[in-house]
């Protein structure tokens, strides 16, 4: 049987590895869907999950926690997705729909002179 000390010094080191586990998931850019801007991705880690890290000795840590779905540090949704691509593609967009308001307007002036 464990003593209290060893108990304590056990539960220290599985609320460190809960604390690793919840930083940052990754250092790229990310972009929230619902917030509509780049945010900071974070995983939630609730009271159940403590408890099942220390109820399983740690193993919960690392088998577990890493795969948890990493949620927006604002509004906290879910709807999470790599800024990059996200942000390359909306410029595309912006490009691409000035693009067609000048030839809108080109094809307006060539009615106005047709006439």
């Amino acid at each position: 049987m464990m003593d209290f000390q060893s108990i304590v010094i056990l539960i220290g080191l599985i609320l460190v590895l809960v604390w690793i586990f919840n930083r940052k998931k990754t250092s790229k850019d990310n972009y929230c869907f619902d917030c509509k801007r780049p945010v900071i991705v974070k995983r939630r880690i609730g009271f159940f999950s403590v408890l099942a890290s220390i109820l399983t000795l740690g193993l919960w840590c690392v088998f577990v926690i890493p795969f948890y779905k990493g949620r927006c540090f604002i509004c906290g949704g879910d709807n999470v997705g790599e800024g990059d691509s996200v942000m390359m593609e909306e410029r595309r967009l912006k490009e691409v729909r000035k693009q067609e308001e000048a030839l809108d307007e080109l094809v307006r002036q060539r009615r106005t002179i047709a006439r």
